[in-house]
């Protein structure tokens, strides 16, 4: 058996899609009757919990099926656009020389994923899971782990989010917090991970 399962979150941890995301939700709020947002205001949004966010912006807990659907298919006109962040290409390829079970969680659309993986010589993924709901993470995490038998302190989940940190917790396993992508240091060290990596080479230390 491989002597870790690890799960990747995405945007913001595998790839570099932050100002692709700024395209999308500019493109998108309009159809939610929301208010447009500007480049500023989802700066800001990085040193905001999700909450906060929902109440900035008024969006409910109904709305986000829709949302992911709409970003979904915004994202993937984008596709090309996107490029992985540096250094990441050479993290999964050492995680894969040791025999890792690797998996990627996203909300993003599979073929989106997919698309960016072949681009950048990196689909080296056994799954790629791609749940709907903004926090059904957990749930994913804990039927895998236990479909492949890994223990808990061996099953990993990387991300650039709270969220993803919080998932990690309810499943019951250890949390890696990243600092390059979405949710600012702060946060991230509020959320209280396993792990909080600054720089993408010292994931290959987990």
């Amino acid at each position: 058996m491989s002597q870790k399962l690890i799960f990747f979150d995405f945007d913001g941890t595998i790839a570099d899609s932050l100002e692709v995301a700024v395209a999308v939700l500019q493109e998108i709020a309009p159809i939610l009757n929301l208010p447009t947002p500007t480049r500023a205001q989802i700066m800001d949004w990085k040193t905001k919990g999700i909450v906060e966010l929902m109440q900035l912006t008024g969006v409910s807990l109904l709305q986000i099926p829709k949302i992911v659907k709409l970003a979904r298919q915004s994202f993937e006109k984008r596709t090309a656009d996107v490029p992985i962040i540096e250094g990441m290409a050479e993290v999964i390829h050492h995680f894969m020389s040791k025999g890792y079970e690797m998996h990627i969680i996203s909300t993003n659309a599979t073929e989106n994923i997919r698309f960016i993986l072949d681009k950048y010589q990196i689909n080296v993924f056994s799954a790629i899971h791609t749940p709907t709901a903004l926090f059904g993470k957990d749930a994913v995490i804990r039927k895998v782990r236990k479909q492949l038998g890994f223990s808990p302190e061996n099953t990993y989940m990387i991300g650039d989010e709270v969220r993803d940190i919080e998932a990690a917790q309810k499943a019951g396993i250890q949390s890696v917090g990243v600092t390059w992508g979405f949710n600012h240091k702060n946060l991230l060290i509020a959320a209280n991970p396993h792990f909080l990596i600054e720089k993408v080479e010292d994931l290959a230390f987990i």
